[in-house]
C-alpha cells in the first residue's frame, strides 16, 4: 500500500560524513586513558559541524568514564577575563572529591564578576595565581577520571583564555586529560598560535588538527534521508546541495525551510521537492525560520543577540528596547527557551547556536546595534549608581561598542575595565586600556597615561615585544616622573627580554640626555648590553659600589647586569663579589627581588660549571615560585635546569625538557636565553654523533648575543672537525677567535680554543696546540671556574701526557658531579696506561649510559689497541640493526664519507668499508 504525507523533520539525525574524523577523536581519547595527555584542534567554518563533531566524540567518552566539561565563546567574550575557561569550570559538579571542591571554589573567586577598580585585587602576582590554580584543578580532576575539555569557538575568546588553553595543552602531557579546541579559519594572532601549537604536538605525537570540510554530495543525501525519514530524490538533493554549499547546518536548515514550506512530501518512503520558490540567503532564511518576520519573537530576539548573555532581571529593560510590554517579553523569552533557542548557562541564557545568534545581530544594522548597546550601557550605570553590583567588563563591552571618538565618560568606563582585570588577566586588561586610549586624541595626557598602562599589562602578560613598543611610545609624551620610572623599567627589560639590546641601549642614552644623568640600574644595564653586543668600552664594572641608599630591587638590578658582564669577559674575582654580594642582598630583600636573583645566579653559575651553586639557586628560587607552570623572568631558571640537566649527564632529561622551553619562551617572546637552549640541544646532538640533528638545531639559532655567538661559532667548527673536515674546521675558529682578538675581550671564546686544540690534535700541529693550551691555562687561572679548569687540564692532559692534570680534571669532575668530563678524564688516564681496565671501563660504560658514540667508539678503540675485550652491541629487533649498523645508517644517509664515518667512529677506512657492505647487505 503506498502512503503519502507530507515531509516532516525528524527528531535527531545521524552523524553524517565524519566517520574518520570521530574516529581520530576517540583514538586520541584512548590515549588519555593511558595516562598520555593529547589535545586535538577542529577547524572550520561556521556551521560545519565542529561542535556536533565534538558533541559525540565526548558523548562516546562520557559513556567510557571520562569527566567531560565544556564551554564556548561569544561575539562579546574578548573582554571578560577567562570567561571561556571559566564557564567549563562552571560545570564541574558538587560530586567531586572535598579537596577538589576547594579548588574550585578558589578558581571561581578568582574568576568571578569583577564589580570595579576599587575593588580589583591588588596582589602583583594574582595573574599567576589564576593559570597555576587552573592547571591545579585539571590536574586533580584527571586524577579522578579521564577528563575531556572542550573549548569551542577560541576565536572568539579573550586572550587569557586563549593562553591558558595553549599552556594546558603544552605541559599536560602527562596527564589524562583530552583538550578539544574548535575555532574558525582567520588570521587573529592568539588563534594563529593555537594551530601553530597543535600542528607542533601533532609532530611530536601528542595531538592533531581536525579541518573539517564541506560535505560530498552523497553525505548531503544523507543528511536529508535522516531528517525527512525518507530517501530523498535527486532534485531535492541538488538544491539542499547548491544552497548549503555542503554546510550541514545549512543543509539543516535549507531542509527545514523546504519542510515548512510544504516544498517535499514523502511518498513510500522517497522524498519528493514537489514546488519550491526563491530561497532566501542563509543568515535570513534563519531568522525567517524561527520568527516570521515584524514577530515579536524577532524583535525580542534581534534586543537578546546584543546582550551575548542575559540575565533575567534584563527582561524589562529588553521590554523597553523592543517596545513591548514585558509580559509579552516574558512570553516571547518563554517560548524561545520552549523551542529550545535559548539555553541556559549558570545564572545567564544565550543562543544555543553561534550561526543563529550571530544572524540576528547581523540583522539589525549598524546604526541599530549602537542605539541597542547605548541602552544596554546606559541601564548598567543606573544600576551602578543604584549600588547593584555590576560588572565593570560586561558595562564597557557595551560602552565600546556605541563610544565615539572624544567621549571622556566612556574612555573612563573602559580605563576602569583596564584597572580592573590588571592583576588577573593582563591581557584582557591591555585591550580595554587600547580601547580607552584609542578614544582619547593623541596629546592628551590621558591618553599617554593610558598607552603606558597598557605596556605595563603587557609586560605582566609576558607579551614584552609589544610592551617595548607601546613602552616607547608613551615615553615620547610622559612628563609625571614617578609613571616614567616605572615605564622606562618596563620597557628596557622588555628590550632585553626579547633581545632588542639597540633598542634598549637607544632608550637608555635618550633618558640620559633628557635628565643629564642615569641612575646605577639604568647604567648597568647599559653596560652589560653594549658586552653583549660585544662593544665593550670603559666602564666601571661595579656599579654597586656607588649605589648608595638603593633598595635592595635597585641593587638586584644593578648587580644582576654587572654579574652577567663579568661573566662574559671571563672576569672571574669580580664575579665571586657580586655573587657574595647578591647573597647579602637577599637578606633584606622581597620574595620577587630573591627570586629573580636566584634565576640570575643560577643561569651564570650552571655556565661556569659550579653545579653545586647553581642547584641551590634553582632549589631556593622554585620553593619562591608563585605559578610553577609559567615562564620564570627571561627563561632564566629553565635554562639553567636544562644546562644542568646537561651538565649532570641527564640528556634524555634535557632533550625532553627543551620543546616546553622553547615553547615559552616563543609564547613570551623571551628570546635573551634562547640561544643558550639552541647550544645546550646541539652540544647534545654533538657529542652523541647525531650531526643532521646539529646542523638542523644550528640552523634555528637567530639571538646573536656575543656570549652565545661564540658558543655557536665553536659549535660550527666542531661540525667541520666531526665530518673530518679539519682545514676547514681549523678556519671557520680561526676566524671566530680573530673577531673575538677584534673586540678587545675574550670571555666566552674558551670553547673555540678548546675546538681549536682539537682541530690542532687531528691535524697533527703540536705546536700551535701548545699556543691555544697556553690561553686555556690563562682563562683557568684568572677565574678557577669549573668548566675552564677541567678544560684546561684535560688539553694539557692530552696534549703533555700529563697524569696529574688528567687526575685533577677527574677530582674536579667528580665534586660537580659532571659524568661527560670524568669519563673523558679516565679515557686519557686509561690511554695513559693508568689503572688501564678501570678507566677504560668506566669510560665505556659512563659513554654508553649517555649515548655519546663517538667518544665510546674511541674507548672501544682504545680497548682493542690493549686486548681488552669490548661488550658487544645489542640487536634491535624492530631493525635487526646493532647499534653501530643503525649509527652507521644515520651517518651513510647524512651525505658522510667513508673517511668522515672513520673519523667519528674510530675505525679504519677498512673496517668502515667491511661494516657497510654488511649494513647493504641487510
Amino acid at each position: 500500500m503506498r502512503t503519502h504525507r507530507p515531509g516532516r523533520l525528524a527528531a535527531s539525525s545521524e552523524l553524517v560524513g565524519r566517520d574518520a574524523e570521530l574516529a581520530l577523536l576517540l583514538s586520541h581519547y584512548k590515549r588519555v586513558e593511558e595516562a598520555k595527555g593529547s589535545t586535538v584542534l577542529i577547524r572550520g567554518d561556521g556551521g560545519i559541524g565542529k561542535s556536533r563533531l565534538a558533541s559525540e566524540a565526548t558523548k562516546r567518552a562520557a559513556a567510557m568514564g571520562a569527566l567531560v566539561l565544556s564551554g564556548h565563546a561569544i561575539r562579546f567574550d574578548r573582554g571578560i577575563p577567562y570567561g571561556l575557561f571559566g564557564e567549563i569550570i562552571g560545570n564541574v559538579g558538587a560530586d567531586v572529591p572535598g579537596e577538589v571542591r576547594h579548588r574550585v571554589a578558589e578558581l571561581r573567586e578568582l574568576l568571578g564578576p569583577t564589580v570595579g577598580a576599587e575593588n580589583a585585587p591588588t596582589a602583583t602576582h594574582q595573574m599567576r595565581d589564576v593559570l597555576s590554580a587552573a592547571v591545579a584543578l585539571v590536574v586533580a580532576l584527571a586524577e579522578i577520571s579521564p577528563l575531556v575539555l572542550v573549548w569551542e569557538d577560541l576565536h572568539e575568546a579573550d586572550a587569557d583564555s586563549v593562553l591558558l588553553f595553549m599552556r594546558l595543552a603544552r605541559q599536560l602531557g602527562a596527564c589524562r586529560v583530552l583538550i578539544i579546541g574548535s575555532l574558525r579559519p582567520q588570521q587573529r594572532a592568539e588563534t594563529r598560535q593555537v594551530g601553530q601549537l597543535v600542528e607542533q604536538l601533532a609532530l611530536e605525537g601528542r595531538g592533531d588538527v581536525i579541518d573539517v570540510d564541506r560535505l560530498e554530495r552523497s553525505e548531503v543525501r544523507a543528511l536529508v534521508a535522516g531528517l525527512i525519514e525518507g530517501d530523498p530524490d535527486d532534485s531535492l538533493v541538488d538544491l539542499v546541495c547548491v544552497t548549503s554549499r555542503g554546510n550541514p547546518f545549512f543543509a539543516t536548515e535549507t531542509t527545514r525551510a523546504l519542510l515548512a514550506s510544504a516544498s517535499i512530501v514523502i511518498d513510500d518512503m522517497r522524498g519528493r521537492l514537489v514546488q519550491h520558490g526563491r530561497l532566501l540567503h542563509l543568515n535570513t532564511a534563519l531568522v525567517h525560520r524561527f520568527f516570521q518576520i515584524g514577530s515579536v519573537e524577532a524583535r525580542v530576539a534581534r534586543v537578546m543577540s546584543a546582550f551575548g548573555r542575559i540575565s533575567l532581571r534584563h527582561l524589562t529593560l529588553v521590554a523597553s528596547i523592543a517596545d513591548v510590554s514585558v509580559d509579552r517579553v516574558t512570553a516571547s523569552f518563554d517560548l524561545l527557551v520552549a523551542e529550545h533557542l535559548l539555553v541556559r548557562r549558570d545564572s545567564q541564557w544565550e543562543f544555543a547556536h553561534s550561526v543563529l545568534r550571530e544572524a540576528l545581530y547581523d540583522d539589525i544594522g549598524p546604526a541599530e546595534q549602537r542605539r541597542i548597546h547605548g541602552l544596554i550601557a546606559s541601564e548598567l550605570i543606573r544600576e551602578r549608581a543604584a549600588g547593584i553590583a555590576v560588572d565593570i567588563t560586561e558595562l564597557a563591552t557595551h560602552v565600546v561598542e556605541c563610544a565615539d571618538p572624544g567621549e571622556e565618560v566612556a574612555a573612563a568606563v573602559l580605563a576602569e575595565a583596564g584597572e580592573a582585570t590588571a592583576a588577573k588577566a593582563p591581557l584582557v586588561s591591555a585591550r580595554w586600556f587600547e580601547k580607552a586610549a584609542n578614544l582619547l586624541p593623541t596629546e592628551s595626557p590621558k591618553r599617554t597615561e593610558l598607552v603606558a598602562l597598557q605596556a605595563a599589562s603587557m609586560f605582566r602578560g609576558s607579551r614584552p615585544d609589544q610592551a617595548a613598543r607601546l613602552g616607547r611610545e608613551a615615553l615620547e609624551r610622559m612628563t609625571d616622573e614617578t609613571n616614567r620610572t616605572r615605564t622606562l623599567a618596563d620597557t628596557v627589560n622588555s628590550m632585553y627580554i626579547c633581545g632588542h639590546l639597540r633598542m634598549a641601549i637607544d632608550v637608555i642614552d635618550e633618558e640620559e640626555r633628557r635628565l643629564g644623568h642615569i641612575g646605577a640600574p639604568l647604567s648597568a644595564q647599559r653596560a652589560n648590553f653594549e658586552t653583549q653586543l660585544g662593544r665593550d668600552i670603559a666602564l666601571v664594572t661595579d656599579h654597586a659600589v656607588w649605589s648608595g641608599g638603593a633598595s635592595a630591587a635597585e641593587l638586584a638590578i644593578t648587580m644582576s647586569h654587572d654579574l652577567h658582564r663579568a661573566h662574559l669577559r671571563a672576569d672571574g674575582p669580580t664575579v665571586d663579589k657580586i655573587l657574595e654580594a647578591l647573597d647579602r642582598v637577599c637578606e633584606s630583600a622581597t620574595a620577587h627581588t630573591r627570586f629573580a636573583i636566584h634565576g640570575t645566579v643560577a643561569l651564570v653559575a650552571v655556565q661556569i660549571g659550579d653545579t653545586e651553586r647553581a642547584s641551590r639557586a634553582l632549589d631556593a628560587a622554585n620553593r619562591l615560585r608563585v605559578d610553577n607552570r609559567g615562564l620564570s623572568i627571561g627563561g632564566q631558571l629553565e635554562t639553567a635546569a636544562v644546562q644542568l640537566a646537561f651538565l649532570q649527564g641527564r640528556w634524555n632529561a634535557a632533550l625532553s625538557m627543551i620543546p616546553d622551553v622553547m615553547w615559552d619562551m616563543a609564547q613570551s617572546q623571551a628570546f635573551s636565553n634562547e640561544g643558550w637552549i639552541t647550544l645546550t640541544e646541539c652540544e647534545i646532538h654533538l657529542e652523541r654523533g647525531d650531526l643532521r640533528s646539529v646542523v638542523e638545531v644550528a640552523s634555528r639559532f637567530r639571538w646573536h648575543a656575543e656570549a652565545v655567538r661564540r658558543a655557536i661559532e665553536a659549535v660550527d667548527g666542531r661540525i667541520a672537525l666531526a665530518h673530518g673536515e679539519v682545514q676547514v674546521g681549523r678556519q671557520t675558529l680561526t676566524a671566530a677567535k680573530e673577531r673575538v682578538d677584534a673586540m678587545g675581550f675574550d670571555g666566552g671564546s674558551e670553547p673555540i680554543i678548546d675546538a681549536l686544540i682539537e682541530g690542532c690534535v687531528a691535524d697533527d700541529d703540536h705546536p700551535a696546540a701548545l699556543e691555544y693550551l697556553a690561553i686555556l691555562d690563562a682563562f683557568a687561572e684568572r677565574t678557577s671556574w669549573p668548566l675552564f679548569v677541567i678544560r684546561s687540564q684535560l688539553a694539557r692532559a692530552t696534549l703533555l701526557d700529563d697524569i696529574d692534570a688528567a687526575r685533577a680534571a677527574q677530582a674536579i669532575a667528580e665534586r660537580y658531579g659532571l659524568p661527560m668530563y670524568r669519563a673523558r678524564a679516565s679515557l686519557v688516564l686509561g690511554g695513559l696506561n693508568i689503572d688501564v681496565h678501570e678507566n677504560l671501563g668506566s669510560a665505556y660504560r659512563a659513554f654508553e649510559e649517555l649515548g655519546a658514540l663517538p667518544w665510546r667508539q674511541w674507548v672501544a678503540a682504545e680497548m682493542r689497541l690493549r686486548g681488552i675485550g669490548v661488550p658487544r652491541s645489542a640487536t634491535d629487533p624492530s631493525s635487526g640493526l646493532t647499534e653501530i649498523e643503525s649509527s652507521l645508517a644515520r651517518l651513510v644517509s647524512d651525505g658522510m664519507t667513508n673517511r668522515a664515518i672513520a673519523s667519528i667512529m674510530h675505525y679504519s677506512n677498512k673496517t668502515v668499508e667491511v661494516y657497510l657492505t654488511r649494513l647493504y647487505a641487510k
